[in-house]
């Protein structure tokens, strides 16, 4: 990889290499240093910048370790800083009363609502509020404001929190650890069980509530609307997700057939539903037939629909990823610019990291980024290699070359996080990407023609035999012997394998023996480590 052409990429590496360090060594390292030393490297930046001494050379080499340094040191102290924002060491536990503005819709537990609630001291709490068996719906909304009485209070900073036997989540020893880190990360600072009467509500009118709170209530329209329209059950609850980003309808064993499957990308929001959106918005508004000076005016008012969508969607960090790529990619066209793929991927993350620092440790975000960066590496340049000009060959072959990319990019992490691999997720992709590719431009029609009572009942039926054989497709891989394989690898062998695939990608473009020794090399190393951890001479963690 030529430096020269990716220069993002050299300002986010060594900004994300901050951050985990960071993390690891957040109780050793205090912000105050971070600070100072952030601050050293920018004025060496800026004397590199203004008072060129040296040769050319030796000034271009020294102004870039100038500037990865600062930006190593400017991902240290953001998130040294998100972190101790979200920190919150409890001293008291019993009974405390607390004041706050309900984030989100509740959702439905066995025996409690679980609810967001934004705290008057500018923290976020999970509250698990009690209900009746024979309660179906939460009182609750977006925007209310609630005074409630916290019971078991715990944090979920990993320096504070308590390896507790039992927590309202069901979670015990290392799950309820890893569960609160989970939250920490995005951005929930503690956990509490309110008693059924324990907590007294005022509801707001809906031009009080603040963007985000009628952002939530819109989306509970939509999702209403479903229901109203007789979309139910299992149907219902893909087409929500697919649509709106909302799963809280998605059972445990509907989640676990489609990742079993490979396709639980399908459920999330990301670039796959963009680019339809974009595509459908495009056609609409004649984008490919209009004049080059109207062109880019469609363009502003496609990227305009589309951060729309992302924001009533929720703002997931993968569909946050897409829409940030895309706005790069529309820009770059108005201004004529050719639009580097690596240098978006690295510009959204860059973005997305200093808007919240947090965001790196979650699943949602690695996975996108990891999946976005084999195609830009791999992805093309294997679709470019389709041996016929055929749409449908064509269209085919690039989605089994993306759906191996995505595979062999990300096997390793999610062995490390699921204990398992999928094995016919290429073959589920084939179809389940036409299946939801036609669910997502029927729901478009579904809305823009909702108004058409004969029309809509039409595109009803449409959607939800769409859904159902969507799903029967995903239960019946899911099933099959051998859908999956465990494998649970250490972070060690994780380390080495994302090794072995850099020189991989590197021997596929440059055919060279030092790549090939690299190889080679990372095998036995990666050998080496399985033997050593086979046999207990390793810890486990490694």
């Amino acid at each position: 990889m030529n430096p020269q052409l990716y220069p993002m990429v050299r300002l986010t590496v060594p900004f994300i290499a901050g951050m985990v360090t960071a993390n690891f060594c957040i109780r050793f390292i205090p912000l105050n240093m971070s600070v100072l030393f952030t601050i050293l490297c920018a004025l060496l930046v800026f004397l590199f910048t203004t008072y060129p001494t040296r040769p050319p050379i030796k000034q271009g080499k020294g102004f870039g370790i100038t500037a990865m340094l600062f930006a190593f040191f400017s991902g240290m102290t953001l998130f040294m800083h998100s972190y101790d924002h979200v920190s919150w060491k409890i001293a008291e536990k019993k009974g405390t009363i607390f004041h706050g503005i309900v984030a989100e819709s509740p959702t439905r537990k066995p025996k409690t609502w679980s609810v967001k609630i934004h705290c008057e001291n500018g923290k976020q709490i999970l509250a698990y509020i009690a209900r009746d068996s024979t309660e179906t719906s939460c009182l609750l909304h977006p925007g209310d404001s609630i005074r409630f009485e916290a019971r078991h209070l715990q944090s979920t900073s990993p320096q504070y929190a308590e390896s507790a036997s039992a927590t309202p989540s069901d979670s015990i020893g290392n799950q309820f650890s890893q569960y609160h880190k989970y939250l920490f990360y995005n951005g929930i600072s503690a956990t509490c069980y309110v008693p059924r009467n324990g907590y007294t509500v005022t509801h707001t009118e809906p031009a009080d509530r603040n963007l985000l709170a009628r952002i939530r209530l819109l989306q509970n329209k939509a999702i209403a609307a479903y229901a109203n329209a007789g979309i139910e059950g299992d149907a219902a609850a893909i087409i929500e997700s697919m649509t709106s980003g909302h799963k809280a309808r998605l059972s445990k064993e509907m989640k676990e057939k489609y990742s079993r499957s490979g396709v639980s990308h399908v459920l999330a929001l990301s670039g796959f539903h963009l680019t339809i959106i974009y595509t459908l918005l495009e056609f609409l508004l004649l984008g490919r037939v209009l004049r080059h000076r109207y062109r880019s005016i469609v363009r502003i008012v496609i990227m305009t629909c589309l951060w729309i969508f992302t924001v009533m969607a929720g703002m997931p960090p993968s569909l946050v990823r897409a829409a940030l790529m895309c706005s790069f990619m529309i820009l770059s066209s108005i201004l004529s610019r050719q639009s580097l793929s690596m240098n978006s991927c690295a510009l959204a993350a860059l973005v997305m990291l200093i808007y919240n620092p947090l965001t790196l440790f979650d699943l949602g975000f690695q996975l996108s980024f990891i999946s976005m960066t084999g195609i830009c590496v791999c992805g093309k340049p294997l679709c470019a290699l389709c041996p016929t000009r055929n749409i449908i060959v064509r269209y085919l072959w690039g989605t089994v070359a993306i759906s191996l990319t995505c595979t062999l990019f990300t096997a390793p992490i999610i062995g490390l996080c699921f204990h398992y691999l999928p094995t016919f997720s290429v073959f589920s992709n084939l179809a389940v990407s036409v299946l939801a590719s036609l669910i997502l431009y029927v729901a478009a029609f579904w809305w823009m023609l909702c108004w058409q009572e004969n029309i809509k009942a039409m595109l009803t039926d449409i959607l939800q035999w769409l859904t159902q054989t969507m799903n029967t497709i995903v239960s019946q891989i899911s099933s099959w012997k051998y859908a999956v394989i465990e494998w649970q690898p250490s972070i060690a062998e994780v380390i080495t394998l994302y090794i072995l695939i850099a020189f991989l990608v590197l021997f596929f473009k440059n055919k060279s023996s030092k790549n090939l020794i690299g190889i080679l090399s990372t095998v036995v190393i990666l050998c080496a480590i399985m033997i050593l951890r086979k046999t207990g001479c390793l810890p486990s963690i490694i």
